[in-house]
Parts: structure tokens; sequence; C-alpha cells
């Protein structure tokens, strides 16, 4: 399969990168600058793989892109994953938030993912074969503090993947969600690396462990398979929770 994966410069992504490329497909990413591309294609390349490709998309101004997506749109995508999303800028209570910069986050998380979508679908119905994976999370229906936008964003996604699966699952083309909950990136370090963050988190969930890039990773593998059943899924990997160990509640 010819896989594109956005976000290409996240822990997530090349793990998910990795374990299809030693499966045997072709591999794209997109990342928001020339700089983090070029990181991660050498990240790549001193894996053993040279031959992954990409391109900057930046979710602000997707229509940007437009020439270097033709490029692979012609050499044909059987899977694109949805794994790119800002960086959250400021930690606020919903109310005390800028409005503009809560539009923006909210547009480009949105708007920026739409685009690529409505660009790599119609090649997709013509073939009579796609993969759609979002990387959402937990919070798309949970909630997190301080996480307004962000989990608006999610939310708002994952409902537009379940109205995919239901438009084109006739037309060949399986569109499905993954909700990672607490994984240990550097995206997050500012949290799990903070004290004994990670020891209590762990006496919550009910595995007993934060989860890792190659977990999710792993989930990815029946939504993506070419005799896939599984269609408007969602796949929670996220060690149990939203469920919690009451006991691990008691201790902190």
């Amino acid at each position: 399969m010819n896989i594109g994966i956005t976000g290409g410069g996240s822990e997530i992504a090349r793990a998910i990168a990795l374990r299809r490329l030693k499966m045997g497909d072709s591999i794209f990413i997109t990342s928001s600058s020339m700089e983090s591309l070029l990181e991660s294609l050498t990240f790549f390349k001193n894996q053993g793989y040279p031959n992954v490709e990409g391109f900057v998309h930046h979710l602000e101004d997707p229509a940007a892109s437009q020439t270097a997506l033709d490029v692979f749109i012609k050499k044909g995508i059987d899977g694109l994953i949805l794994n790119a999303s800002t960086r959250v800028r400021t930690l606020k209570p919903f109310h005390e938030m800028d409005p503009l910069d809560f539009k923006s986050q909210v547009d480009a998380n949105i708007y920026g993912n739409v685009w690529l979508l409505q660009k790599i679908l119609p090649q997709m119905i013509e073939k009579k074969f796609g993969r759609l994976l979002f990387i959402s999370s937990v919070s798309a229906t949970q909630g997190t503090s301080r996480y307004a936008a962000y989990c608006l964003a999610k939310s708002a996604m994952e409902g537009l993947f379940l109205n995919l699966a239901v438009d084109y699952g006739n037309a060949g083309i399986a569109a499905s969600i993954i909700r990672p909950g607490l994984i240990a990136t550097s995206r997050n370090k500012k949290f799990w690396s903070r004290g004994h963050y990670a020891e209590k988190m762990a006496t919550i969930i009910p595995q007993g462990a934060l989860g890792t890039p190659d977990q999710v990773a792993e989930a990815t593998d029946p939504l993506l398979s070419n005799n896939t059943y599984m269609n408007g899924s969602v796949v929670t990997v996220a060690g149990g929770l939203p469920m919690m160990n009451s006991k691990g509640l008691l201790s902190l």
C-alpha cells in the first residue's frame, strides 16, 4: 500500500510509518515546516528507509501544498492517516481564551484536515479502494481541562469520519478512528516527566502504565488491512481509560 501520514515528526507517526515500512508499504509523510520535514526524512534514512518521501503541509494554510500533493495523488494513495494537529498554545479556561486564537486553532485542525480529505478522496473513489484513519484522543468524548479547542476539533473530526464511513463504505473506502489515551511522547513530556506524574497516573490507568507510540501503531493494523471489515470503528488505545482504577484515586 501507498500510505500518507500527516504530522510525520511525531513519535506516533514515526512508529506507524516504521511498522508499515517493515510490512512492505510505501510511506510519504507531511510536516508543518521544511526544517521538520528534512529532520524526519533523515530519521527514516538512518533507520534504513531512504525512500520515504514527504512534503510540507501546514494545517493553517493547506492550499499551499496543492502542487506537492498532486505529485502523490498521481502516484496513487491507498491510505491516509490524519495524525497532525496544532500545538496547544495556551492552557486557559474556555471563557478566558482569545476568540481569534480559539477560532484559528479550530479552523486549522478541522479545515486543514478536511482540505486533504477532499483532495484525496476522488482518486480513492475512482479505484474503489481506500483506508482513512483519524488519530483522535480519548479527550474527544471525555474532555480534558483547559483543552477546549483541542477537544472540539477532535470530536468534530470524529463525527466527519463516521459520516465518511457511511457515505463511502460501498466504494471500498473504510474510515475509522483511533483514540489514544496517555501516551508518553515529547509533546506531552512536560506532564509525564514532572515529578511523580507517571507513577500517579499509572495507579489510575487500569493497565497500570502510560502507553507507547508503538502500541498506537499496532492498533492500526486491522484498520489498514486490505481485507478489513472494520469501517466506522473507534479503537481506544488507552490501557483501559476512561475507566479508572478507584484504588488509584485514593492514593492521589
